[in-house]
């Protein structure tokens, strides 16, 4: 092949690497890569094209402990360590041998690394100590470390964020992770951010602007995560001190994220039940609960549980004749539904229809 001639041209091996993966002829490509890595003058070269062998030997072939065992051969015979002991530490830490990969991340920072190599060394190090190796001041070291190199990385203040909680430091846990929240781009990230920030400002007595928090996360998010069932207790705890709680800005959050989905999936649909159950149950708008539910069944005619959800909120709102029919509908999708049938028998009892109730659970 023309990357045996000219094995130090990149642009070669990446179309041979995208044509050999389209037909599926991994060996071969594997084979022919090991040969040109053997035959590059630069050693630099040479370590990029075993790079590429050991991501193939890990992500396709599935043999973690090939590609760990030429890597490793690899950081002993090249002057420019630091990618393959980068390489070689996720290795690891794919492998589950979390102390071998922080071993290697520690060598990456003896060999001089460039700063992105070092960011990437010092992150790997933090989550491997903290989450893994149970040093948590050794984790917390290099966050702080990495902060130096990069100020405006977000993994970085993220778990600065969590290293500042569980110290208890929530006044600096709160500073930074309003710093993250400011550079993270990632959306479902930015309203990690904001949903710990939330917590960071409860734990910190700060109510208002933990509510705010969690608001916003709610509004990229919807009922993923923990920010809509935390602040759902949050309220609660406010109603249960005597204490405004104010339901109407969590309606409002639900509200612009429904709207602004472009179709209605399962997480959707769980947003519109909120949406109502909060309408009916806190602020006792059933009339709005009820166009919510109506609009949704517009977009969702088939979705059973919204069907369930209307009728028993046409129920509590004393509408029986038409709660009725909402509770037939759903018979008529599932004859199973033990309750649609008693939410007939109770709005036949409330018309005094005692007869028909009694025929509906029979």
């Amino acid at each position: 092949t023309a990357l045996e001639h000219h094995p130090e041209h990149p642009a070669l091996a990446t179309r041979l690497r995208d044509l050999l993966l389209a037909q599926r002829e991994i060996d071969r490509l594997i084979t022919i890569l090991s040969h040109a890595a053997g035959r590059c003058r630069s050693s630099e070269r040479a370590l990029e094209l075993r790079l590429m062998v050991a991501e193939l030997l890990a992500d396709v072939k599935r043999d973690v402990a090939a590609a760990i065992a030429l890597l490793e051969r690899a950081a002993t015979t090249t002057q420019t360590q630091g990618p393959a002991l980068l390489a070689l530490g996720v290795l690891y830490t794919r492998d589950g041998n979390h102390a071998k990969a922080a071993e290697r991340f520690e060598r990456v920072l003896s060999q001089q690394p460039t700063q992105d190599q070092a960011l990437e060394a010092r992150l790997a190090l933090a989550s491997a100590y903290e989450q893994h190796l149970d040093r948590p001041a050794q984790a917390a070291k290099h966050l702080e470390a990495a902060l130096q190199i990069n100020p405006d990385d977000a993994r970085t203040l993220r778990g600065l964020v969590e290293v500042r909680v569980r110290r208890g430091e929530f006044e600096s846990a709160a500073e930074i992770a309003s710093r993250w929240i400011k550079v993270e781009s990632e959306p479902r990230r930015r309203a990690d951010g904001f949903s710990l920030l939330g917590r960071v400002e409860r734990a910190r007595g700060n109510f208002a602007e933990a509510i705010q928090a969690y608001e916003e996360s709610i509004q990229m998010t919807g009922l993923e995560g923990t920010a809509a069932s935390e602040l759902v207790e949050l309220l609660g705890q406010q109603r249960r001190a005597g204490q405004p709680a104010n339901f109407q800005g969590y309606v409002n959050s639900l509200t612009s994220y429904v709207e602004h989905r472009p179709t209605l999936g399962p997480a959707e649909v769980r947003v519109y039940q909120e949406l109502a159950r909060v309408m009916d149950t806190e602020l006792g708008q059933r009339d709005q609960a009820v166009s919510i539910l109506e609009r949704a069944l517009t977009a969702a005619p088939s979705d059973i549980s919204l069907r369930s959800e209307l009728a028993a909120v046409l129920e509590r709102a004393g509408n029986y004749g038409a709660a009725i029919e909402a509770y037939r509908r759903v018979i008529e999708a599932d004859v199973n539904r033990a309750d649609a049938y008693r939410g007939i028998a109770r709005a036949l009892e409330r018309l005094e229809r005692r007869n028909d109730a009694t025929v509906a659970l029979g």
